[in-house]
């Protein structure tokens, strides 16, 4: 463990030396967290790190990266996430609605929602409604996208 806990320091290290988080940082912390499972800690340490990169919709390997953080937290922290699950819940359903985020992302927006719900389930059920309307607008899209759309989204 000594070994993980070393590579996660020199991953927050990093992002402070540049100001910034990047995508291969988060994949590797959303990685170790299977590791971390008994030290939640890492969800209160890391969190910053989380946020910021899901409100960078223009930067789209560090939001996609920020999502899969998200997806790994939920499936090894789950409940765990407690307070975080408003505001993460909040990213998630506000990035579905941007104009800026590519239909990819959004995709992937939604695999997030759909962990946040599999592993943090009672938790996340005040979102229910909003969720369900997203996904209702996105299947609307869907079948009124015509196919030369659907190879450029």
């Amino acid at each position: 463990m000594d070994t993980l806990s070393t590579i996660y320091e020199l991953v927050v290290k990093h992002f402070s030396s540049i100001k910034k988080v990047d995508s291969d940082g988060l994949y590797v912390v959303g990685s170790l967290s299977f590791n971390f499972k008994n030290e939640p800690r890492l969800i209160d340490d890391f969190w910053k790190y989380i946020e910021y990169s899901l409100t960078q919709y223009n930067e789209s390997h560090t939001f996609k990266a920020g999502l899969s953080c998200v997806c790994d937290f939920a499936a090894n922290y789950g409940d765990k996430l407690g307070d975080k699950i408003p505001l993460l819940m909040k990213h998630l359903l506000d990035a579905f609605q941007k104009t800026e985020v590519s239909r990819e992302s959004k995709l992937d927006v939604i695999m997030a929602v759909g962990e946040m719900y599999l592993n943090c389930g009672p938790l996340c059920l005040n979102y229910l409604p909003e969720t369900m309307q997203l996904l209702i607008v996105a299947c609307e899209a869907s079948i009124n996208m015509n196919e030369t759309d659907r190879n450029y989204a």
